[in-house]
């Protein structure tokens, strides 16, 4: 997804980055179990009898669901991103439906990295930005939220 088509005249990208891999961990745990009750059930060694198959379809279908929530989660992936420029934040996400939140970087008062310990050793977070008037935005599972924090601190003009 090019964000070029968004910028506005003299603006130019100074960060840019997208969703955590966190979001593909969950689709993948579901295909493994499903993968592994398919497995199971396949197993001659075993006698389930006619159980066999309901595991057997039970696994085919978990496997499918999370081939779907993959699927979903890699759009989600490539289709988001979190972008700094000389003049404003912007997010954009979607593909077919899209959402595009902005804030002008003379309007922002405040930017809160929220990690926890996992997050900081897998380096994501959340980012939340105060703008004047108390409007808020919150951005979840941003990959390196620090680098975001520092992009957006260093573009702001606390000049008058």
């Amino acid at each position: 997804m090019s964000i070029k088509n968004n910028l506005l005249a003299n603006e130019r990208v100074i960060y840019r980055t997208h969703p955590h891999w966190l979001y593909f961990i969950s689709p993948v745990l579901v295909i493994l179990f499903g993968g592994g009750l398919a497995w199971i059930a396949l197993q001659k060694k075993l006698d389930l009898g006619t159980f066999a198959q309901y595991i057997l379809y039970l696994g085919y279908i978990t496997t499918g669901i999370g081939i779907i929530s993959f699927l979903k989660e890699y759009l989600h992936h490539r289709t988001s991103e979190y972008v700094v420029t000389n003049q404003r934040v912007f997010v954009q996400e979607g593909v077919l439906g899209r959402k595009t939140t902005s804030m002008i970087l003379a309007q922002i008062e405040a930017v809160e990295v929220d990690q926890t310990l996992i997050a900081r050793i897998m380096d994501f977070g959340h980012v939340e930005i105060t703008g004047s008037g108390g409007a808020a935005s919150k951005f979840t599972y941003i990959h390196r939220p620090e680098k975001f924090r520092r992009a957006i601190q260093k573009n702001i003009s606390f000049e008058d």
